[in-house]
């Protein structure tokens, strides 16, 4: 299965546990925490695998480079008023590297290839069959043995399958103007500017978040946003691609800003949770097919 795909439906089922267990509900939504990570540990967390939709499910997180957070405030359904969920849009959050300064011993043309090889999409790459073996041990030291005797099958197709996947026309036209954008940005002033104002910053705790800067892509770049998102930036000096000795796995990683859907409060007098539950779910999923994560 595609892992784009895997980790749409891992999550959706993840969404109906949390309408139904507030324990759940509560961990999931946790402020700042990353949701790739958090799935992939509680698909395999629960050895039994009977106690939730989420324990039911397996999802390996693939990526390097990308976390998916709980960013935007949340949506509220709204069946009658809006025709379904009501809130602000889902993001994608790039981090544009440190300003190449005169010592380094790499070119700008050079430093821009190291990113382009680092984020061949903005999810970065993908971690090898070892790293995700590795990753795995870190997080299940006393049933690494187990977990690999009982899933290697399916580890091996998981990951055979994702890299035989091919990478969506929007994923890499997104790419190309990425590129755009931070080659411009290391050299241009007012550029910089419109892509990362003074008075804009992010913050998750706060859910404050840039605003789009979709107009900005399409007036310098004539790039036309293909998703029902907005594209958002960040700058950061730690991000130095000329720092040799700086590992690859350290540089900061691009987010996925979501908005945590609320659980329904729409009853109705021939009209149970149990029945409204389906519809805002289904409801919700749909409106993700216009999200990157669903993307092939």
């Amino acid at each position: 299965m595609n892992s784009l795909i895997n980790f749409r439906s891992t999550f959706v089922a993840a969404i109906a546990d949390s309408w139904n267990n507030e324990n759940f509900r509560k961990e999931f939504v946790e402020s700042g925490k990353d949701l790739l990570g958090f799935l992939q540990y509680k698909t395999i967390e629960n050895e039994e695998k009977e106690h939730s939709v989420v324990d039911n499910c397996v999802f390996i997180n693939p990526w390097k480079s990308v976390e998916i957070v709980f960013a935007y405030p949340d949506l509220v359904w709204k069946p009658v008023e809006e025709n379904g969920w009501t809130g602000d849009n889902s993001g994608v959050l790039i981090t544009i590297p440190k300003i190449p300064e005169g010592d380094s011993e790499l070119s700008n043309a050079e430093l821009l290839a190291k990113y382009f090889n680092i984020f061949p999409t903005f999810y970065g790459g993908l971690k090898t069959e070892k790293e995700i073996l590795a990753e795995l041990k870190v997080d299940f030291p006393h049933r690494f043995e187990n977990i690999v005797t009982t899933s290697f099958d399916m580890l091996s197709t998981y990951i055979t399958g994702h890299s035989a996947a091919q990478v969506s026309d929007h994923l890499e036209d997104f790419t190309a103007v990425i590129l755009q954008v931070i080659a411009k940005y290391w050299n241009n002033e007012s550029f910089r500017d419109e892509i990362t104002p003074k008075n804009e910053s992010f913050n998750i705790l706060d859910k404050t978040v840039p605003r789009d800067k979709s107009p900005i892509l399409s007036k310098h770049f004539e790039y036309k946003n293909p998703w029902n998102m907005n594209i958002v930036f960040q700058y950061d000096e730690g991000f130095d691609l000329s720092d040799g000795k700086q590992a690859a796995e350290t540089y900061p990683k691009n987010k996925i800003l979501l908005s945590y859907p609320q659980v329904p409060d729409v009853i109705t007098k021939s009209s149970s949770h149990k029945e409204i539950e389906p519809i805002a779910l289904a409801d919700y999923n749909k409106e993700g097919a216009a999200l990157p994560f669903s993307c092939c």
